[in-house]
């Protein structure tokens, strides 16, 4: 009988173990997958307006928390078993002997639950050996008690009672310590069940659109945005005030003005990261909503940023980045066109470099030839370069230029600078001040007909 007890109470801890860790790490692992997907997926403003922070929480610390609640319920529901399990076999054994050991025990975890609280999950394990050690007492008690039965037969009640007893307690214990847990877990539960909740919808719904999803639309002649307005949040003062502008594929572009004028965020509408208030997109002469056709025009860009985001990771997978397979001859066309050659060839495992943490073994010259090439590969029509050249020293940044000068009739070219010597051969340049196109036209006719682009380039 004790043997059988003991195996069964073994197969129910093994099973409760197999259950929290396993099954735990799994859940773990959907959760923060399904938490990735929902935040990765939101729009770009909610982003801008968000802090990494929480999301970071939400995504770990929420997400361990909730994993922790489903843990401690295995754990309660499995506890209950061996104690009700543990209950009748001893009742079965000896009636007498178990409401002694029973009423004790749970009298010990009544009074340690109303009058210590919280002080018993810190000093729990001392509570249970101790309770333990009563329990041997009562052992020996019983063994008095039980004195006209067979000395084996007694010696066999004993020994169950013991190894019963020395479960019970730290069953009754464990069940307490996963009701405290959930009880404190409880407040993050309500503030991370939201988000959770979307999270599993949103990838329940992305899962149903796969294979329906819109059908990106080509550019083949010109983009163009009309009577844009946006602001980052309602009530705001707008960003972007009636905003008009064209770019026609295959020339180049510059859009300067002040710091706060409002270029990257027309950049950012360009590439369909954030939806303007009111306006439209005209494509190839057809009209659209822009809510509407966002996400299927962001394919014809690439973009270039100010600090390239890199891998530490080999040359070639930071150029091609998405993971997908390398196409050898799209590579190295982007090497060559990017003039990357020349660095590659001094590195002693040429596109296989380890370029480090944030590519900290390369030039800041380099970081940006390799965020060239990787846009490049991506053979977009568009390409974007946003203050690209910025903060590079004067020999790097006339460098890059030259790169970029030399994509011109070959890509169609957008060039956000605050510079003014980066964009000088730009076939039109849209001058911005708060909000607004205040002024378009070559480098030439806008240093003559517009004093303030004039200032600013004597500023630059």
């Amino acid at each position: 009988m004790t043997g059988l007890f003991v195996t069964l109470s073994g197969l129910i801890s093994m099973s409760t173990e197999y259950l929290t860790l396993n099954v735990g790490a799994k859940i773990n692992a959907d959760l923060q997958l399904n938490m990735f997907a929902y935040y990765v997926n939101q729009n770009y403003n909610f982003h801008i307006n968000g802090n990494s922070s929480i999301l970071i929480a939400h995504i770990t610390f929420y997400v361990k928390i909730i994993v922790n609640i489903i843990q401690k319920i295995i754990t309660l529901i499995s506890s209950y078993l061996l104690a009700a399990s543990l209950i009748f076999v001893l009742f079965y054994k000896d009636t007498s002997s178990t409401l002694i050991l029973t009423t004790a025990t749970i009298g010990t975890y009544w009074f340690l639950t109303l009058f210590t609280k919280k002080r018993l999950i810190r000093y729990g394990k001392e509570t249970a050996e101790r309770d333990i050690n009563v329990i041997r007492i009562l052992n020996q008690t019983f063994e008095g008690i039980k004195e006209i039965k067979d000395t084996t037969e007694i010696f066999d009640t004993l020994v169950l009672i013991g190894v019963a007893g020395s479960r019970l307690v730290p069953t009754l214990h464990e069940m307490y310590l996963s009701i405290v847990t959930l009880l404190n877990s409880r407040e993050v539960y309500i503030q991370s069940k939201q988000q959770l909740i979307a999270a599993i919808n949103f990838v329940e719904k992305r899962k149903k659109e796969m294979g329906s999803s819109t059908k990106p639309i080509p550019i083949m002649n010109q983009i163009e945005l009309k009577h844009i307005n946006f602001s980052y949040k309602e009530g705001n003062q707008q960003t972007l005030k009636d905003l008009n502008m064209k770019i026609a594929i295959g020339k180049s572009y510059a859009i300067v003005g002040p710091s706060g004028s409002g270029k990257t965020t027309t950049v950012d509408i360009l590439l369909g990261l954030l939806t303007p208030q009111t306006g439209e997109l005209i494509i190839d002469g057809d009209h659209w909503k822009y809510n509407e056709i966002e996400k299927s025009i962001s394919h014809n860009f690439a973009y270039v940023p100010q600090t390239i985001f890199l891998l530490d990771d080999t040359i070639s997978h930071n150029i091609v980045f998405d993971g997908s397979p390398i196409n050898t001859d799209r590579l190295h066309d982007a090497i060559e066109k990017a003039q990357l050659r020349p660095i590659i060839e001094t590195l002693p495992l040429g596109i296989d470099t380890i370029i480090g943490e944030r590519g900290i073994r390369l030039s800041g010259g380099q970081r940006q030839r390799i965020g060239i090439a990787r846009a490049l590969y991506q053979n977009t029509p568009i390409i974007v370069f946003d203050e690209a050249t910025s903060s590079l020293d004067v020999t790097s940044e006339n460098e890059i230029v030259k790169s970029i000068e030399s994509l011109k009739g070959q890509k169609t070219l957008i060039v956000i600078a605050h510079r003014l010597s980066t964009v000088k051969k730009c076939d039109l340049i849209f001058f911005l001040n708060n909000g607004n196109i205040v002024n378009q036209g070559t480098f030439d006719e806008l240093i003559q007909k517009d004093e303030n682009f004039k200032k600013m380039n004597l500023l630059s």
